[in-house]
């Protein structure tokens, strides 16, 4: 359902981008660029500096009066995102695939598609729900899109590395 006029839109566009390439670019810096760069540092198992920043990013999204019954699974699938970027993170050697995927990512959810009543003051379309009753068919579908764009920019990664 739209929600402001491609005028309006395009008007904040640079703020918007602006803003969200600041925010993504610090939650980058502080989870990849520093958290797991300490722990590779201090311990061979990747199951510690692999694993540990997507966790501790995930549930410092947590929030039940935002998410209401989907909580667990926003953070769940915020966690996954997470892993995801770390690996890109490890396979390329620097957050600049995490970052941009990162950027695109929230971009999109303040610019393009929001949630109804729900971080929606730049978006041009907002779903006809708030994230408390949304659907599963948009959580599934957001999955499986972040799934291959991971196994994509991985694949590239992996190319650009040889």
């Amino acid at each position: 359902m739209p929600v402001h006029g491609l005028g309006y839109v395009l008007s904040w566009l640079p703020w918007a981008a602006a803003l969200v390439l600041v925010q993504t670019g610090a939650e980058e810096l502080v989870f990849r660029g520093y958290i797991q760069q300490q722990l590779s540092a201090r311990f061979r198992s990747p199951v510690v500096w692999l694993i540990l920043p997507p966790v501790l990013f995930a549930v410092l999204h947590y929030d039940p009066a935002t998410n209401g019954a989907l909580n667990t699974l926003v953070v769940v699938m915020i966690g996954f995102t997470g892993l995801a970027w770390a690996d890109l993170t490890r396979i390329g050697g620097c957050i600049g695939a995490a970052w941009g995927w990162h950027f695109a990512n929230n971009l999109f959810l303040m610019v393009v598609l929001g949630n109804a009543g729900q971080m929606d003051a730049f978006v041009a379309t907002a779903t006809p729900y708030s994230i408390t009753d949304m659907p599963m068919l948009p959580i599934v579908t957001d999955l499986a899109t972040q799934i291959a764009i991971w196994l994509v920019l991985r694949r590239m990664l992996q190319r650009a590395a040889i």
